[in-house]
């Protein structure tokens, strides 16, 4: 959704994603909100840690921690300890914006690092 859409979903769970014919698909997405929303990026890291939970409960190995899916995501690269500073980090990142892909689309001052992307055909 953030790269695709530029959209955070806001109350992502694994019970928002739907596998269909090798694709994930994201559902209930009408509270979704842009990147820059005053919450959006807390919106995010509170998507990538019931994500990233969720998995872990399962067992599933090689499931990445919250701060590792959100700095993932965004292209941010970010050291931390703890969430808090990683938003603020982020917060203070938006001062000091680099070009994103998307914003041809926006003019968002949200800051991207180019990344090459893992996903395959994209």
């Amino acid at each position: 959704m953030y790269d695709h859409s530029h959209l955070v979903h806001s109350d992502l769970s694994a019970f928002n994603l739907l596998w269909h014919e090798g694709r994930v698909h994201f559902i209930d997405v009408s509270q979704s909100v842009e990147p820059t929303h005053p919450h959006g990026l807390e919106f995010l890291l509170r998507d990538c840690t019931n994500i990233s939970t969720f998995f872990r409960k399962k067992g599933m190995e090689g499931v990445m921690s919250p701060r590792q899916l959100f700095c993932d995501i965004t292209g941010l690269s970010i050291a931390v300890d703890n969430d808090e500073e990683l938003l603020v980090q982020v917060r203070q990142s938006l001062l000091h914006p680099l070009p994103c892909a998307w914003q041809h689309r926006s003019s968002s001052p949200l800051p991207c690092r180019p990344r090459a992307s893992r996903r395959s055909g994209q």
